[in-house]
């Protein structure tokens, strides 16, 4: 039994050492793997030039973040970069293990098997040469395709928010009392309705594209679906808040900084001239990225609006001092004028009337 012990910490300690030996390849695989994934979630080539991970530490760092441009042709070389993401985990190795979240198995209709950490605990976060460029024409962005991502993360998280409901209100009509079940029969026909409101949408942008001499019976039944779910909107608001499509991404920031940030929105640049920094942040990771999105551009616009304004004052300055230094010019060009007449007219005179006075003599 002890030598099986002994062999079993021997293959660890092996195991680990190794690891650690070859561990920039460890993180160079782990930065391939991240690009790949977020590659094909966000339908655009994501790279990361490189990945550092000190687990022991509690410290994770990113190199060289690009998002790249959406199909067409744009003057922008990418669509956002960051030099650096820094990351440190609260209390080193212990908040290093929280990092990747909460994972969710669905085991029955409704229940599921969750394990790890429901918030990453975070000390400090910063983000570092934030370069990002926005360009659209012929109503088409360079980051399109980052709109698509988010709604089709959005409706996948909305669909299993509605299955779960579909679960509890089948549940609850099979259990419930009979005179409770029209109460319950009317939520599960707004259950029905909403997740039908996505197919509706689609309808109505059929019924737009039918022409005049199209089918009138399938135009009809579109129109009277299209009634029906404004009919069932009411019912629909009704229940809003409590079908709203939780983001379980929590996450505890004791101090996040953004520095070095430029924008260029449409051929508008901004950029911060101080660091913007967020401080004792809990929430979930969608209400940090808002808060950050909304601050840094409010910041970043204040400070180019400082800046423009600092600039038109300084043109201003610049050609009243211009205007200034000409009139000072132009008055001492008069008074030179002046002065140089002055003394010619003197040495006129003088000219005139010494000559005078030099003949009286010779006329005695």
């Amino acid at each position: 039994m002890m030598f099986l012990f002994l062999l079993l910490v021997a293959v660890v300690v092996g195991a680990l050492g190794t690891i650690y030996t070859k561990w920039e390849q460890v993180e160079a695989f782990l930065a391939t793997k991240m690009c790949a994934v977020l590659s094909k979630k966000m339908g655009a080539e994501v790279k990361i030039d490189k990945l550092t991970m000190r687990p022991l530490q509690g410290t994770c760092a990113m190199e060289g973040l690009t998002l790249p441009n959406g199909p067409g042709d744009w003057e922008a070389p990418y669509f956002m970069r960051m030099e650096e993401v820094h990351v440190q985990c609260a209390g080193a190795f212990r908040g290093f293990v929280t990092m990747p979240g909460l994972a969710s198995v669905p085991c029955f209709e409704l229940n599921s098997f969750k394990a790890g950490f429901d918030t990453r605990m975070i000390d400090t976060m910063k983000v570092s040469g934030v370069r990002l460029f926005i360009e659209s024409h012929d109503k088409v962005s360079n980051n399109d395709y980052l709109a698509a991502f988010e709604k089709k993360e959005k409706a996948a998280k909305t669909a299993k928010m509605q299955k779960k409901r579909k679960a509890e209100l089948e549940w609850m009509l099979k259990w419930s009392k009979d005179e409770d079940k029209p109460g319950l029969e009317k939520a599960y026909a707004q259950y029905n309705a909403e997740v039908d409101a996505e197919e509706a949408e689609e309808h109505v942008s059929v019924m737009d594209t039918l022409k005049a001499g199209g089918t009138e019976a399938l135009r009809e039944k579109i129109k009277a679906k299209i009634a029906k779910k404004k009919e069932e909107s009411e019912m629909k608001k009704m229940s809003k808040a409590s079908k709203k499509v939780a983001d379980g991404e929590k996450m505890a920031v004791g101090k996040m900084t953004i520095t070095d940030c430029h924008l260029s929105i449409k051929g508008t640049k901004f950029r911060l001239d101080k660091d913007y920094v967020v401080r004792a942040f809990r929430g979930t990771m969608g209400e940090l990225k808002n808060h950050c999105v909304v601050g840094v551009m409010q910041r970043a616009m204040s400070d180019s609006f400082e800046h423009k304004k600092e600039k038109v004052m300084a043109h201003r300055q610049e050609k009243f001092e211009a205007k200034k230094e000409y009139v000072q010019e132009k008055k001492q060009q008069a008074k030179d004028f002046v002065a140089e007449r002055v003394e010619l007219r003197k040495t006129q005179l003088k000219s005139m009337f010494g000559s005078k006075k030099a003949d009286e003599p010779a006329a005695n």
